[in-house]
């Protein structure tokens, strides 16, 4: 955001009709649009913390946001790999191309009365970097809780996932307590948490957390899955990496893994 932009044209603004917005970003500049529309998005979260919530947010509190926003958007993709195969931090509002192959496993919806909790934790070894992501979907996909916060003094991915776990009980037990299907596809802490009795980690703490956690729950389930099937708590724990922020939203997500909530809805009808 630190440029210096210049003002829609008269001819542009005239044109009051409709889709007058639409017509002015299909206008512009790549860069000018994208610019807009975060400044669009941004002033729609403010409205709406203002109007639900009563918490008033400064201007130049979204300023500094939207600046720090844009760099993250703006910065080069890096090629790095963790300890557990993943690519970290890197920015997911470029859509991916179409190969017309679906996943040969796409997430399942849960069934009547349960609710499915998907977790992923991010982790980058080279600066200690780290953050989870929590899904909570009922058996439509509709989504009941989404979540994103930030780790400090993680030292391993193993170590993140068991507190992605931890903090998708948690957060399930207090917002919506029915029978739960827990998913990650950290093979090694869904193994713990089915026997917690047969670890002996440095974060055993963590998972017996968790566990004290899913005791809250009327019935848990854990399951392992690929990470075809994970790919919104994936990108929600980038999230955190990437804008160093943690937020806890109910009954809806970011726009920027809108997308990814709809594909796994449409994924499992054409299935």
């Amino acid at each position: 955001m630190r440029q210096t932009w210049s003002l829609p044209s008269e001819d542009l603004l005239r044109d009051s009709g409709p889709e007058w917005l639409l017509h002015i970003v299909g206008l512009a500049e790549a860069e000018e649009a994208a610019c807009l529309l975060l400044i669009l998005w941004r002033a729609w979260f403010v409205r709406n913390e203002w109007l639900h919530a009563g918490r008033w947010i400064r201007s130049d509190a979204s300023a500094n946001f939207l600046s720090t926003y844009w760099d993250s958007l703006s910065a080069p993709v890096p090629n790095i790999m963790d300890d557990k195969g993943k690519q970290v931090a890197c920015p997911s509002f470029k859509p991916q191309a179409n190969t017309g192959r679906r996943p040969s496993k796409p997430w399942r919806p849960p069934e009547d009365n349960w609710i499915k909790v998907n977790v992923d934790g991010a982790y980058l070894e080279q600066t200690g970097r780290a953050g989870v992501g929590v899904a909570i979907r009922d058996r439509y996909g509709k989504v009941l809780l989404s979540a994103w916060m930030v780790v400090h003094g993680a030292r391993s991915a193993e170590e993140v996932e068991a507190q992605a776990c931890r903090e998708g009980l948690m957060l399930a037990a207090e917002w919506t307590p029915k029978p739960t299907i827990l998913e990650s596809d950290c093979s090694t802490v869904i193994r713990y948490l089915e026997n917690p009795k047969s670890q002996r980690t440095a974060y055993g703490f963590i998972i017996q957390e968790a566990v004290e956690a899913s005791r809250k729950l009327p019935k848990v389930v854990f399951q392992h899955i690929g990470r075809e099937s994970n790919v919104l708590a994936h990108e929600l724990s980038q999230l955190a990496v990437r804008l160093n922020h943690s937020a806890v939203w109910r009954d809806r997500v970011p726009v920027c893994v809108e997308r990814h909530v709809a594909h796994d809805v449409n994924a499992r009808v054409i299935e």
